[in-house]
């Protein structure tokens, strides 16, 4: 791994080699991290990643 680097160390810290980077760490991240919900009888669930507006029955 050290000698492919050393071997091209310009194309990896250049804007094609940082990018290629960035696409595979997410790429990575998103696999890995992921949410679930067990949900039971007669039972509503909500799940998102921020903010959840529930205005049922209210006016």
């Amino acid at each position: 791994m050290l000698d492919f680097i050393s071997k091209n160390y310009e194309w990896i810290f250049s804007g094609i080699g940082v990018f290629a980077l960035t696409v595979v760490v997410a790429l990575f991240k998103r696999r890995s991290s992921s949410q679930s919900m067990v949900v039971g009888d007669n039972s509503t669930a909500n799940q998102a990643g921020r903010d959840i507006l529930n205005n049922k029955g209210e006016k």
